[in-house]
């Protein structure tokens, strides 16, 4: 019914429209082409680099984290008092994360 109704503007814009498309000897073709180019790359290029970073740091950071136990061991300091209050800690962060997730995953849904 309501393709019956149209007014002179819509039927002078589709008469406008109707024609035949411009030529652009391939231009839009080899735009998408580069456009899709470009998102595969960035989309296996930030991951890449991720990932050889983080090879690249493993190293000097296992190296920090041995000496860093190291002096911590030859202190002398008790980490007994310290870990007491862990429990009391865990049972906050378990459910706050697991909510976190969930925000998270809903988000995810949304958007896509």
């Amino acid at each position: 019914m309501v393709e019956r109704m149209k007014s002179a503007e819509d039927a002078a814009l589709e008469a406008m429209f109707r024609g035949d498309p411009l030529p652009d000897d391939g231009f839009s073709a080899r735009v998408v082409a580069r456009i899709r180019r470009r998102v595969l790359l960035r989309r296996w290029l930030v991951p890449s680099a991720v990932l050889l970073g983080g090879l690249v740091a493993a190293r000097p950071a296992s190296d920090l984290l041995s000496l860093a136990f190291r002096l911590l061991l030859e202190s002398g300091v008790s980490l007994a008092p310290a870990l007491q209050p862990a429990p009391a800690i865990v049972a906050m962060l378990v459910p706050g994360a697991l909510l976190m997730a969930a925000l998270l995953a809903a988000l995810r849904m949304l958007d896509g």
